[in-house]
């Protein structure tokens, strides 16, 4: 096969695009073992957390996480007069510490309810985060025990 140089699409761009058509035998086949194994650890995490929300515990804090969302969005609509985008995503933004602080409570209610809102929507947050981590490492240790044959169904 003989060898082609595309080096005027390499400075227009198309480098990544020619490359995989462009390759020899050798670096093509490692190429395909590793798109292989890339895909096969996307699966695995895509199939884990499918596998997570499975969790009754999961689901129960998500459910919670998601009510606690939408009455703290809906009060924010309310007393502070915001649209629901906007109480949506300083509700979201709150809970989650993220806290962007382009949108905040003016009014004395709204001031009061943000801070009873934190504290209770933060310990739900971390608590809903711990579950789902802890059902994604239990997920992992079952699924590496299996590979090495110790694994024994309770």
């Amino acid at each position: 096969m003989p060898i082609v140089h595309f080096s005027k699409y390499v400075s227009a761009g198309l480098d990544p695009v020619l490359s995989f058509f462009v390759m020899s035998p050798d670096r093509y086949e490692t190429s395909c073992h590793e798109t292989i194994k890339r895909m096969s650890l996307i699966l695995s995490m895509f199939w884990g957390i499918i596998d997570v929300f499975r969790d009754y515990r999961v689901q129960g804090l998500l459910a919670f996480s998601l009510m606690l969302i939408t009455i703290a969005s809906l009060v924010f609509w309310v007393l502070e007069d915001w649209s629901l985008i906007d109480a949506a995503f300083f509700s979201v933004a709150t809970i989650s510490t993220v806290g962007y602080g382009n949108v905040v409570p003016l009014t004395t209610a709204g001031k009061i309810f943000c801070m009873v809102y934190i504290f209770l929507g933060l310990g739900v947050f971390v608590a809903t985060a711990s579950a789902v981590a802890e059902a994604l490492i239990q997920r992992r240790t079952i699924a590496l025990d299996k590979r090495k044959g110790r694994h024994s169904s309770h």
